[in-house]
């Protein structure tokens, strides 16, 4: 499951919101809880995937293998169930910035908070890490609920990327834009210590 290196013991640990339990996954559940995607045109084009579906080999190995030090997939469960709701994807770069996606397996839970609550928990959670230095978010402009949920957590629009993605399906290109958020700054603006 884990690459040469072992997990890092701050990072890799099952977490804990007021309403979700938030799990580390292996390769194989994460292959498992988000092939659904591969299959979702619109899920694809929100994450500005090249294809608008994928074999489930094709995506597995597009899947980066969870290692518990710079790759990190978290099962997002209501406590107390082993319901899978929805799944986050944690990067961190060797430079500290890293970047964050997350996507609903239960569209019953759509507009109920999940992302906001989840999104707090593991900034508060990496940005106490010393390997942490900034939160990145790159998504479509026409994405308006996750630029939406960036600019409710406070994140700061860097930028955009003019004609960055091609969608795969009508071939036309489409804005992409930035967010970011020191991680200094999150611990002070959530009143937490580093490590």
């Amino acid at each position: 499951m884990f690459s040469r290196k072992p997990p890092d013991s701050y990072l890799f640990q099952t977490l804990q919101t007021e309403r979700f339990e938030l799990a580390n996954c292996s390769w194989r559940e994460t292959v498992r809880l988000t092939y659904p995607w591969a299959r979702n045109p619109d899920i694809l084009s929100a994450f500005a995937y090249d294809q608008s579906s994928y074999s489930r080999l094709a995506w597995a190995i597009r899947l980066p293998i969870p290692n518990g030090r710079s790759f990190f997939v978290h099962a997002v469960r209501p406590k107390g169930t082993a319901d899978v709701v929805g799944v986050h994807i944690l990067r961190i770069s060797p430079s500290g910035t890293v970047t964050l996606m997350m996507g609903l397996t239960d569209q019953a839970w759509s507009g109920k908070g999940v992302f906001e609550e989840v999104r707090r928990l593991l900034m508060d959670h990496f940005s106490r890490s010393d390997r942490v230095v900034r939160f990145s978010g790159r998504v479509l402009a026409r994405n308006a609920s996750s630029v939406y949920i960036y600019k409710k957590l406070g994140f700061r629009f860097v930028g955009y990327e003019k004609k960055a993605w091609r969608a795969p399906q009508t071939k036309e290109l489409m804005d992409m834009m930035i967010f970011e958020y020191l991680a200094e700054d999150w611990r002070a603006a959530r009143g937490l210590d580093p490590l």
